[in-house]
Formats: structure tokens, C-alpha cells, sequence
């Protein structure tokens, strides 16, 4: 786990004690995009492009 996802995971337990379910699932998207997304943005965009085109 990289340095971003224990910060997010830091953040989801701060929320959760306050009582902020609804930042508490959007940092969880935010953790599941960071965690499990193994295929540079650039590289999405750019095979978006050659299909487009």
C-alpha cells in the first residue's frame, strides 16, 4: 500500500469516529481507484483516442 492510501485510510477512520458516513464512502472510492487502478491514466486516454479516431 503506497503512502496515498494509508493517508486516505487515516482520513476514513478520522470520519468515521466524527459520524460523516457520506465523506467516509467517498474516500472509500477515492482509496478503491487508488488502490486497485494499475493502469496509468495517460495510457486510458490514449487507447481512448486510438479508438476514437
Amino acid at each position: 500500500m503506497n503512502e496515498t492510501c494509508i493517508m486516505i485510510v487515516a482520513r476514513m477512520v478520522v470520519n468515521s469516529m466524527v459520524g460523516k458516513r457520506e465523506r467516509v464512502r467517498e474516500l472509500y472510492e477515492l482509496y478503491y481507484k487508488e488502490r486497485y487502478l494499475h493502469v496509468p491514466i495517460w495510457e486510458i486516454l490514449e487507447a481512448k483516442k486510438e479508438t476514437a479516431a
